[in-house]
């Protein structure tokens, strides 16, 4: 059985297993630095933890959306760290037997599509693309991260002193 978290990107459902989040919070701003990657909007705090933001609807080649009352951060935990992306809004969770998982079609896999993990059906039999954290980028899109939040810290540390 799998839990997922259901959220909504432009109008189309996607989805994060529950095994690989740490929680959803109100929208809130966040610290664009200017030396942002493309892939990330910025650095979020919460919970006394600067976070990356990964530009999700940007790596998704979606168009950005504007920030409603039901905008939320999505917290998920990789191998990586933990990272932040903005979604336009939670449905909830839904369970899946783990036979009733479909594997992302081999045709449509690309180095584009790595962020797939799975397809499922939601209550609703509407198709879920569940994402997978740890394919939300390539390894050196993960460094880089690492060096924009070392950066990021390395800077707080030197305005407080």
């Amino acid at each position: 059985m799998r839990e997922i978290v259901s959220v909504f990107l432009c109008g189309k459902i996607y989805g994060v297993e529950v095994s690989e989040m740490q929680g959803v919070e109100n929208y809130q701003d966040f610290v664009k630095t200017g030396n942002e990657p493309d892939f990330l909007e910025g650095i979020v705090e919460i919970r006394n933890e600067f976070l990356p933001l990964v530009a999700l609807k940007k790596n998704l080649v979606m168009p950005a959306t504007p920030v409603t009352p039901e905008t939320k951060i999505m917290l998920m935990m990789t191998d990586h760290g933990h990272i932040g992306a903005v979604v336009d809004g939670v449905s909830g969770i839904f369970r899946v037997e783990d036979q009733e998982v479909k594997e992302f079609p081999q045709l449509m896999k690309t180095g584009k599509t790595g962020y797939a993990k799975f397809v499922a059906k939601n209550k609703e039999n509407d198709l879920v693309i569940v994402l997978d954290p740890n394919n939300l980028l390539s390894q050196e899109q993960w460094d880089m991260v690492d060096k924009y939040v070392k950066d990021y810290k390395e800077e707080c540390d030197k305005q407080e002193d």
